[in-house]
């Protein structure tokens, strides 16, 4: 009898949106008046009367809304055994409604924790994850249901989109890790791999799915990450937060185009701080946090020997470890993807050389770089 009565509803009060919208208004008005004819009490029915105005004002503002989404409205659900009495065109609407709900809805991030992955969900994602979505498998899918099953709650996404989106967000925070370096694409076939479309809704298979983020997280790691050996060791005294702070003014001040991840890059991924040594005297060494692999690729050609310099004049002051030899190739390294070849070997050297040329002409520059060294030096 409900089967019925929803086959009925289908095809009289949501035949089209024009009847649907007149039924719902006129719904609301014999209600209201029912209610007044029935109720005795004064105070009540003004109640009603309120509510019913309201209601009617609220539904009249959101009728353009109501008439653009009636197909959505219409074709969106029904249960099983309904289904079954629908011509294959009919079928083919709900097919297509429910795809294009499952795209524009099931995947919309809306908690504000998840708002960093909205570059990595574009459509090529969505597009991978849904493959197996296809009518056939929409129609095998249905026939296994129970007859009272409405198959939209079968059909979504959302739940084990928001699962994996959490455990995605854990193993990040959890490895210190960005994500500019995490491929979209091999995220959508990690997500693909652990989902499975059954008659008992979209099924994620959690454990398998942290291990396959784990490896995946992992690889990256080994992608990117400069190995100890090729980095410029700096000594106890000095650290990182200040090696930092000299390259943000000094691109700063001659309009260099960075971004501060990319500076925090360079410094996280091609210094070090010698840990050998505890003593109470100069800075105590501060460490940045762990940022994605990022080379500097726009320094002018006409920066590129200040930048030498100051790597060198630290070295002249004994706040470099590392040995000179050493130390001009892991400057050449550093900036091996500079679109201008200011920084080869033969120019490090050749600075190094005659040290009175280690001074940069810029004086706000260099007084601001000299006050940011330790105090012992």
């Amino acid at each position: 009898m409900k089967t019925l009565l929803e086959y009925i509803i289908h095809h009289s009060i949501l035949k089209n949106k024009i009847i649907a919208y007149n039924f719902f208004r006129i719904s609301l008005i014999v209600g209201t008046a029912l209610i007044l004819l029935i109720n005795k009490i004064p105070d009540i029915n003004w109640i009603f009367i309120i509510i019913s105005l309201i209601t009617w004002n609220l539904f009249e503002k959101g009728q353009n809304s109501f008439k653009n989404n009636f197909h959505h409205i219409k074709y969106i659900n029904c249960t099983k055994r309904a289904f079954s009495w629908y011509t294959k065109n009919k079928k083919e609407l709900f097919y297509n409604t429910i795809k294009q709900n499952i795209t524009k809805i099931d995947f919309q991030i809306k908690n504000i924790e998840h708002k960093k992955f909205e570059e990595l969900i574009d459509f090529k994602f969505i597009e991978t994850v849904t493959h197996d979505f296809k009518y056939d498998i929409f129609i095998s899918t249905i026939k296994e249901l129970n007859s009272k099953t409405w198959i939209k709650d079968v059909f979504d996404y959302k739940k084990s989109f928001l699962q994996f989106l959490n455990i995605l967000s854990f193993k990040i925070d959890f490895n210190s890790k960005n994500i500019e370096n995490i491929n979209s694409q091999t995220l959508a076939n990690i997500l693909y791999n652990n989902l499975q479309l059954t008659n008992k809704g979209v099924i994620l298979d959690e454990n398998n799915l942290k291990k396959e983020i784990d490896i995946f997280l992992k690889e990256i790691n080994l992608l990117d990450e400069i190995h100890e050996d090729e980095k410029i060791e700096f000594t106890y005294i000095m650290n990182q937060s200040t090696i930092l702070k000299i390259f943000s003014k000094y691109f700063e001040i001659h309009n260099i185009s960075h971004t501060t991840n990319s500076l925090e890059s360079l410094v996280y991924h091609f210094t070090s701080i010698d840990r050998s040594k505890k003593k109470n005297q100069g800075y105590s060494s501060k460490y940045i946090e762990y940022t994605s692999l990022i080379y500097i690729d726009s320094i002018p050609k006409k920066n590129t020997s200040d930048i030498i310099k100051i790597f060198l004049k630290m070295h002249e002051l004994g706040l470099i470890k590392t040995g000179l030899n050493k130390t001009y190739k892991l400057i050449e390294n550093m900036f091996s993807a500079n679109i201008e070849k200011g920084f080869s070997k033969d120019n490090v050297k050749y600075y190094w050389k005659d040290k009175t040329k280690l001074r940069i002409k810029n004086n706000e520059f260099w007084h601001y770089f000299i006050g940011q060294l330790p105090k012992v030096v």
